[in-house]
């Protein structure tokens, strides 16, 4: 049963030397919620409790704190009355990535320094209350830098050259005579470096002051942010180049004309720039697998820093072809609201995003993307004739216009963890799929079709086949999924062979034995898709260990099927089962491969091997009697 006492805490905490003791009577009462204490010497703490399924934690704290939302570590110190105390270093934020069910997650972690009590006992002492304090900030880089920066030497010995900025707090007085929905102060840090030779280097951070009032004493929460942030949400990496100082990402190289940063889908190039803009170029990075390679915008990106500045909503950019034709894979450019309330301070950062609002996902390895000139000539002909009224048989029999394209190249396919993808336009844009290997004279494609047009679903039956533009059915069928990407359009085969056994084998698409068609190997546990190029899907599996081999079953329908394994001499050398099952994101149906189960019958071997050649077999059994077959050939 659950315990029913009441559960309280005591705290003793020292000042110096002076020891104050606070209480809190019942902590289950108390969680999530935030109490303010005064010391006896006058100091103020607070108190936050939050559970866990380990234990309760009980956070305590001081009325001024600081927390790092940027990629540099920050040295802190506050300067008061002309002294100087150093407070620490606050490490630079982080993120850690968790790639769970084809999705990718990417957790953010602010590192936080809190201003001991001790140095705020003039501040909070109401006979000095009217004196402010400014919390002093020298950004640098943990990776390059030894040495931290130290406040004193730098601002009192003046001995040292550093980027030190300050962010003021007022007063005591001032602060209680705030009412208690004071909105987010925003403003930023100048930290200049002043070298001997050469021109004076800045660099900007700035800071959201957020002023909470916890039982009528007001708690200062410092959040350091940087100018612009601009985050890489493609489901590819890409390589920004920037001419400004002080740009910083995860992968980032400082060059003699700038920086060259390199972002992981999901990451981040924090900018700390001077100046009213930001400029910058950029590239996708990874190399396609089909199609062709695409080079940097052709176009510099200028990005306005002040968040008040009006920005376009969304500008469109293409990564163009190098192979001399026209086109390319485009993306977007979006300011991000991320915001979740009033008091949410990522709304005081612009961000920008890289991203698009559709990606092609094909699970054949057979297909590519390719866009339909559409003039308003063409239009009503391929609405008439389009994929959607294919699968709503509204117009099955029709003529399809005949649609030239040899001047745009297919999107570009490339290779992720999980499938091969592609970026694609808007809904608005015709697109159509092509045959990757094909004859130059023997192009394949599909009806042309709209993105609206495709079923959301998961995959399996709930997906809608593609046919080629002579009305024939492709063996290809199409769905559409919502993801942290865009709308995700996969193209996935019919038929999806998985060998679930513990050997290789090799399986031949044929009605025959006497035919002898190219098969396709497979290791234990991959997969691979088949097309159906006849009225039904004919198997043949082949098990190269065994030497044995089934006759051909018909596998296009859902079921299982118990196939006898001969060897090439016609002797039972076992059993093979063989599943037909609904399939599910890759594939519309999945032929399962079972356990070859071996039976007392001859096995096949070669004349010159032996199963149980330089064995030993020993038996140590209690037993009148014992009876042992052993079958070699």
């Amino acid at each position: 049963s659950d315990l029913m006492v009441t559960r309280g805490v005591l705290l003793i905490i020292e000042n110096g030397e002076s020891a104050s003791t606070i209480s809190i009577e019942n902590i289950d009462s108390e969680e999530h919620k935030s109490r303010s204490f005064i010391l006896d010497d006058g100091s103020v703490v607070f108190t936050e409790i939050t559970h866990t399924d380990q234990a309760e934690i009980i956070s305590v704290k001081g009325r001024v704190f600081l927390h790092n939302c940027t990629k540099l570590s920050l040295s802190a110190a506050l300067e008061h009355n002309r002294n100087i105390d150093s407070l620490g270093v606050c490490q630079a934020a982080t993120a850690s990535e968790t790639f769970s069910q084809s999705e990718l997650t990417v957790t953010q972690t602010w590192p936080s320094l809190g201003v001991p009590i001790n140095l705020l006992n003039f501040y909070d002492s109401p006979l000095i209350s009217s004196s402010g304090i400014t919390l002093l900030l020298s950004p640098f880089d943990s990776a390059l830098v030894d040495d931290t920066p130290n406040a004193y030497e730098a601002l009192c010995k003046k001995n040292r050259i550093e980027k030190w900025g300050g962010i003021p707090l007022p007063s005591l007085g001032d602060l209680l005579d705030l009412s208690d929905d004071r909105p987010i102060h925003v403003h930023h840090v100048v930290c200049v470096t002043m070298p001997k030779q050469g021109p004076v280097e800045t660099c900007i951070l700035q800071a959201s002051t957020v002023i909470r009032f916890i039982d009528n004493q007001p708690l200062i929460d410092i959040y350091v942010q940087p100018r612009c942030i601009i985050e890489n949400n493609l489901p590819l990496q890409v390589e920004i180049r920037t001419p400004m100082p002080y740009t910083y990402s995860k992968h980032g190289v400082e060059e003699q004309n700038g920086a060259v940063h390199r972002l992981m889908p999901k990451q981040e190039m924090h900018v700390f720039t001077p100046g009213p803009s930001v400029a910058f170029n950029v590239r996708c990075l990874d190399d396609p697998i089909a199609g062709a390679s695409t080079s940097w915008v052709r176009e510099w990106i200028t990005l306005p820093m002040k968040k008040t500045e009006k920005h376009p909503d969304r500008r469109k950019y293409i990564f163009p072809f190098i192979n001399g034709s026209s086109g390319g894979s485009s993306f977007l450019l979006s300011e991000v609201d991320s915001r979740t309330g009033k008091s949410d301070i990522s709304s005081y950062v612009r961000r920008v995003s890289l991203h698009v609002t559709n990606i092609g996902c094909d699970h054949s390895t057979y297909v590519m993307f390719e866009q339909c000139t559409t003039s308003k000539s063409h239009q009503l002909n391929m609405e008439e004739n389009s994929f959607g009224s294919f699968c709503n048989n509204t117009n099955p029999g029709s003529k399809l216009l005949s649609i030239k394209n040899a001047s745009i190249s297919p999107w570009s396919v490339y290779q992720t963890k999980t499938t091969q993808i592609s970026l694609l336009p808007d809904d608005k844009n015709w697109i159509r799929l092509v045959e990757r290997h094909h004859q130059p004279d023997q192009v394949k494609r599909s009806l042309p079709f709209r993105l609206h047009e495709l079923p959301i679903g998961q995959g399996g039956i709930q997906s809608s086949p593609i046919v080629w533009d002579n009305n024939l059915k492709s063996g290809l069928y199409a769905y559409k999924k919502f993801t942290e990407f865009g709308t995700a359009v996969h193209i996935i085969p019919e038929f999806l062979l998985f060998n679930g056994s513990d050997n290789y084998v090799t399986i031949h698409q044929s009605q025959s034995q006497s035919q002898h068609r190219s098969g396709i190997g497979l290791d234990a546990g991959k997969a691979a898709p088949i097309f159906n190029k006849n009225a039904g899907l004919y198997l043949m599996v082949e098990l190269p260990e065994v030497r044995g081999r089934t006759s051909p079953v018909k596998v296009d329908n859902v079921g299982l099927k118990l196939c006898v394994v001969k060897s090439n001499n016609g002797d039972i050398i076992g059993s093979l089962a063989i599943q037909t099952i609904i399939g599910d994101k890759e594939a519309r149906c999945v032929v399962k491969i079972g356990l070859l189960k071996m039976t007392g019958g001859v096995l096949a071997s070669s004349s010159s091997d032996s199963y149980f050649m330089n064995d030993a077999i020993q038996f140590r059994l209690k037993i009148s009697t014992i009876k042992v077959s052993l079958n070699d050939s």
